[in-house]
Order: structure tokens, then C-alpha cells, then sequence
């Protein structure tokens, strides 16, 4: 929870003030009876880590599709390497079901490559647990093109746990 796309929404972005900005976003409902949504953020630094060399957040969304979440993160870069951490608690709006998960990950930059690992886990009040494992390389073919691979497992739990191998490219124009 908490990676949502909506429409209809309003969002204010503030200038930069010693590398702090706010956010906010009003999402508005489409059902009639439903509550209209508002998300909140603060953040510090430069998010790709070029002008800066620590990024941090918090956000904070209330009664966005179905679930109110708090999340806080925090990366950085030591020479070659990038290390990230996350936290981050949701409640479903009406009571029914919350849990509370973390992420590290790593990448670590060598000439044209980018290699990256990341460990998530999410602990639910119900007792199902989700842990998974990412392991993934970029490489750099020019200025604006890169192909990637990576491959996650995550374990489920009291579900079939899920393998993924993922290739790509990734062309900007």
C-alpha cells in the first residue's frame, strides 16, 4: 500500500528551501459515499543523489484507496555504493487489517554497470508475513539507453511463494 496512481487528484509541490520541500495531494473520490483522500509529505535532499548526498522523507496518506500509511525513508551514497532503508505502517481505514514492513537495499556502480540487492518484509496483524529478495543489474549501453535484468523471490508465507526474473530496456528521450 501506499505505491498508488489515483486521478483526480490536486497536488501542490513547494520550492526547495535548504533542501526541503513539502508536498500534498488531495485525491477526490469517485464514489459518491466515499471519503475523498489527502497525502503529506516532507522531504530533504535530492532524490537521485546528484546535488546531495543523503535523501530523506516522510509521507503520510489518509484514507487513500481504502488505507491510511505512514512511510519513511532514507538513502544515501558512499563512493560507488547507494544504500536505502525504508519503514512504513498501514491500517486499513475501517480497522480490519494493519501491518508494518522495512526494506534495505544496495547498489553498488562499476564502469558502464549498476548492481543492486534489496531485501523487503511485511508483517501483518493476521499472522501472514511476506518477505522477498531482489538481485538485479543495469548496464549502460549510452547517454540514454539501458538494459536491465533482475530476478525477486518472495515468500509468502500462507500463500505459493512468487519467483520473477524481469529483462528490459529503458530508452529516454
Amino acid at each position: 500500500k501506499g505505491e498508488n496512481r489515483l486521478g483526480d487528484s490536486i497536488t501542490y509541490t513547494s520550492n526547495s528551501y535548504e533542501g526541503f520541500k513539502v508536498l500534498a495531494t488531495f485525491i477526490a473520490e469517485d464514489d459518491v459515499d466515499a471519503d475523498n483522500g489527502y497525502s503529506m509529505a516532507v522531504t530533504y535532499g535530492d532524490s537521485a543523489l546528484k546535488k546531495s548526498a543523503v535523501y530523506a522523507s516522510i509521507a503520510a496518506d489518509s484514507e487513500v484507496n481504502g488505507y491510511d500509511v505512514v512511510r519513511a525513508s532514507i538513502q544515501g551514497k558512499v563512493e560507488d555504493f547507494k544504500l536505502g532503508a525504508m519503514y512504513q505502517t498501514q491500517e486499513k481505514v475501517d480497522g480490519s487489517a494493519e501491518g508494518d514492513g522495512y526494506l534495505l537495499n544496495a547498489a553498488y556502480s562499476m564502469g558502464k554497470n549498476t548492481f543492486k540487492v534489496q531485501y523487503q518484509a511485511m508483517d501483518f496483524d493476521d499472522s501472514d508475513d511476506k518477505t522477498a529478495i531482489s538481485v538485479g543489474v543495469d548496464h549502460k549501453l549510452n547517454k540514454n539507453i539501458k538494459v536491465f535484468g533482475f530476478y525477486s523471490s518472495f515468500d509468502m508465507d500462507n500463500n505459493v511463494d512468487q519467483d520473477y526474473l524481469g529483462l528490459g530496456m529503458e530508452y529516454k528521450f
